[in-house]
């Protein structure tokens, strides 16, 4: 299967990319705020969506989201890392669960997926990925087929959005 690349808007242009690619701000930015909705389309149209304050960096072109989301009655506190560059999106969580998520346009990537109590095969097909980064902001939307142990699940879509809170 042939590797397309994503789709960068504004990522050059961006003022706020070339004053830090030309080191003039910190290499380490927290008070973000971070939206990440994920919509699987065989179970419903309404999108799961988690909101967490975050942490920004970028190192050697590569931006970093960090976050975690404290433990509720339901679950236990779950720390991410979502890295982005200019050819792939990579989900890593620690934690109460645990694993990394990969997705790059034109491919697949399986990987183990560890809730604890059970451990799933996940696979995403990715078709499209798109990155927006303006003004110190930062878009993605990913578009995927996924599979958990070998079985088709759900078309999915998953939107992050990376806001600066000040």
């Amino acid at each position: 299967m042939r590797r397309q690349p994503p789709v960068w808007l504004g990522f050059e242009q961006s003022p706020a990319f070339q004053i830090k690619a030309q080191g003039y701000l910190p290499k380490t930015m927290s008070d973000y705020l971070l939206k990440i909705s994920t919509t699987q389309f065989a179970v419903s149209d309404e999108p799961v969506v988690e909101e967490a304050s975050a942490s920004f960096r970028i190192v050697n072109g590569t931006r970093y989201i960090s976050y975690v989301m404290p433990a509720n009655e339901d679950t236990p506190a779950v720390s991410t890392i979502i890295r982005v560059d200019e050819e792939s999106l990579e989900i890593r969580r620690s934690g109460g669960i645990r694993g990394k998520i990969l997705y790059f346009p034109g491919g697949a990537a399986s990987s183990q997926l560890d809730l604890g109590f059970l451990s799933l095969n996940i696979t995403n097909e990715t078709e499209y990925l798109k990155i927006i980064e303006m003004n110190d902001n930062l878009a993605v939307t990913v578009k995927y087929k996924l599979y958990i142990n070998d079985e088709f699940i759900s078309d999915c879509k998953t939107e992050i959005l990376l806001t600066s809170a000040i």
